[in-house]
């Protein structure tokens, strides 16, 4: 084989790895885990409280059940966009499920995969055992929280403003977010 084509080769090899088999899906988490652990998470960073056409947002779970935004006037909402292919979406999901059982019962989870093909999308939540709300977008996410990549989360507090706004994959499960919940439970 000629040189020229070894190290392209490695990398397609290496990507590929990385984002499409197991042993990439827990390099991912253990590269997560290995940032949070460092301190080198990015704080989270309030929003202006800017609000959307809530029921621009409509959804539906896994099970066919139908939501938009509006149902959950006067709750906190916790929306995460993600997708199946998306490596550091993958990363996070464990600390997404950890904090969706600690608050199951006291904000509104909503998972929304915005993957091409949805069909993906039960399946790989079986396999990973998962058990958190997953929604599909039944129409295109509004403007103000389509994201330009992902994951992608938006915190809205009980007024239905958007107070927190992260992109990236994060720990989740973390005092930090535990009190940023509290306190707009509180609220």
């Amino acid at each position: 084989m000629n040189n020229k084509y070894i190290f392209p080769l490695g990398v397609l090899l290496f990507f590929g790895l990385y984002f499409f088999t197991p042993v990439g899906e827990k390099l991912q988490q253990k590269i997560l885990s290995l940032k949070s652990d460092a301190g080198l998470e990015a704080p989270l960073e309030s929003e202006s409280g800017k609000t959307i056409d809530q029921s621009a947002v409509l959804l539906e779970s896994l099970d066919g059940k139908q939501v938009d935004l509006n149902q959950f006037k006067g709750k906190v909402v916790f929306l995460n966009l993600w997708a199946t292919w998306c490596g550091p979406c993958v990363a996070e999901m464990p600390t997404l499920q950890a904090l969706s059982d600690k608050y199951k019962d006291k904000v509104v989870f909503l998972f929304v995969s915005v993957d091409h093909e949805p069909e993906l999308v039960a399946p790989f939540i079986k396999e990973n055992r998962y058990t958190m709300p997953v929604y599909l977008p039944l129409q295109a996410l509004p403007d103000d929280i389509r994201p330009s990549s992902i994951p992608t989360t938006y915190v809205f507090n009980k007024k239905s403003e958007i107070v927190l706004q992260d992109n990236g994959a994060r720990d989740w499960n973390t005092p930090e977010v535990h009190q940023v919940l509290d306190q707009l439970i509180l609220e």
